[in-house]
């Protein structure tokens, strides 16, 4: 009886399971806005990377904490295997001593032994991961019947298997997002122009933990669903945490600020308009006068971008607001003026800074029918005109034949950006400090004070306000 009970003692501790403790943090991403630096260890703010090994520091703990998890799951793998084959060889013997088919067990052992490890499973993926310190719920702009309504406790949301988690750090609002909330159909999180920090990600996603991202807003797949305006998806920006496709997010290889990565979708769109006008060509390309119709966020960022390309010369911009025009000169206009104020036609006008011939390109960037529809006047034969903004209104063109036919004048148009083509040209533009932000961002303000920022773009006080996730 007493070696029965010893026997079945012994059984059952050869089948318990090593168990393996949980390996250790090698990640310093703190909740929020903090990092501390794995060189100097001095927690910075993620957002600012005052320290110059911050960046690298925490791409290289991202990189060690996956090989420390790599290591522990192989070695649970190998004990496991140790941990059957002991229990098999047990087996064995009592088998033995018992004299029981001896032989024949012992064959099956070995054969059993030879494929083991192949038999061992692989633990399966889990769904999604996600960094430590990310909360349950979080502030949230939601829209209402009444615009917008700010939440402290609106639920972090799980990231899918092609969805990346985004900690979300800073959200440029445009007129848009004003305009669109009071025809949503559905609440939703607006602000579209958007970066962050990844901090979770779907089993399917290949970006990694601390990567920085900026999201693209238009869906190319499926033009009726947009990130920040409650088309296809509740997602948005001005949260502390969202979900977006992996496949619609950019990764930055730049180190650049946060506001200036909010930049970054509206400036592919103007880089995408001045290539499209044919201003950078290589040889000997002559110098042609650059038309730009609409000084707001779009066409400022056109006059800074073709301010270096190699084809343009003289620049003359025009809009109807003054302050606009004063920050088209900051971004590098050689010529403004008021078209509300002229005395005379806009083609006058034009035709009079280039010595009566025309702009040899324009870039129409206002929307506004009215000058769209004047812009063809202004230039001369042969001339590049692109279209950059959709007509507010029916476009009448008075003097087709004349102003258009007879020119012989090309007419382009460009709707959205080269994904991710121009980004990639755009981003090495900011890190080059080539275009003066400081002259388009109006004002950053906390996410607590929304409506002052909405009120100030929609009123037109402010030319962009960029909304600072980390207050």
């Amino acid at each position: 009886m007493a070696e029965q009970v010893i026997v079945k003692k012994e059984e059952e501790e050869s089948k318990k399971e090593i168990v393996v403790e949980p390996p250790p943090k090698a990640c310093n991403y703190a909740s929020g806005n903090k990092w501390k630096c794995a060189f100097c260890r001095i927690s910075n703010s993620m957002s600012t990377f005052n320290c110059v090994a911050c960046f690298a520091s925490m791409n290289e703990s991202m990189r060690k904490e996956r090989s420390i998890i790599r290591k522990a799951e192989n070695k649970a793998r190998r004990e496991q295997v140790k941990l059957e084959r002991q229990r098999k060889r047990e087996e064995l013997a009592k088998k033995k001593e018992a004299g029981a088919g001896a032989e024949e067990d012992e064959k099956e052992q070995k054969s059993e032994e030879a494929t083991e490890s192949e038999k061992v499973e692989k633990p399966s993926k889990p769904l999604y991961k996600l960094s430590d310190g990310v909360p349950k719920t979080m502030r949230a702009l939601v829209s209402d019947k009444n615009g917008f309504l700010l939440k402290s406790e609106y639920k972090v949301p799980t990231p899918k298997e092609d969805e990346l988690l985004i900690r979300s750090f800073a959200v440029s609002i445009s007129r848009e997002d004003s305009v669109v909330a009071k025809g949503a159909k559905a609440a939703y999180i607006p602000g579209a122009e958007c970066c962050g920090l990844v901090v979770g990600m779907g089993k399917d996603c290949r970006f990694r933990m601390g990567d920085r991202v900026v999201i693209t807003n238009v869906y190319d797949d499926d033009e009726e669903e947009s990130f920040g305006h409650g088309r296809g998806t509740v997602m948005g920006g001005c949260c502390d945490y969202y979900v977006a496709k992996e496949k619609y997010c950019y990764r930055l290889k730049r180190d650049i600020n946060w506001t200036r990565a909010t930049m970054l979708e509206k400036l592919s769109f103007a880089y995408n308009a001045c290539e499209r006008t044919d201003l950078m060509q290589t040889g000997n390309a002559e110098k042609e006068t650059l038309v730009v119709s609409g000084c707001g966020v779009v066409g400022c960022l056109v006059i800074a971008i073709a301010k270096t390309m190699s084809v343009t010369g003289k620049v003359i911009a025009f809009d109807v607001d003054d302050a606009n025009l004063a920050i088209a000169q900051k971004m590098g206009a050689d010529e403004v003026f008021n078209v509300k104020k002229l005395k005379g036609s806009l083609k006058e006008k034009v035709l009079s800074l280039t010595d009566g011939v025309g702009a040899g390109r324009a870039i129409e960037c206002s929307a506004n029918s009215s000058l769209m529809s004047q812009i063809f006047g202004c230039v001369r034969k042969g001339a590049r005109v692109t279209l950059a903004a959709a007509p507010s209104d029916k476009l009448v063109i008075d003097d087709v034949f004349g102003d258009v036919i007879a020119k012989n004048i090309q007419i382009r148009s460009v709707y959205g950006r080269r994904t991710f083509k121009t980004w990639n040209k755009a981003e090495r533009m900011i890190s080059d400090k080539k275009i003066d932000f400081d002259a388009i961002v109006s004002q950053s303000l906390a996410i607590g004070d929304w409506k002052k920022g909405f009120d100030a773009t929609a009123s037109g006080k402010a030319l962009k306000v960029v909304f600072d996730l980390t207050k």
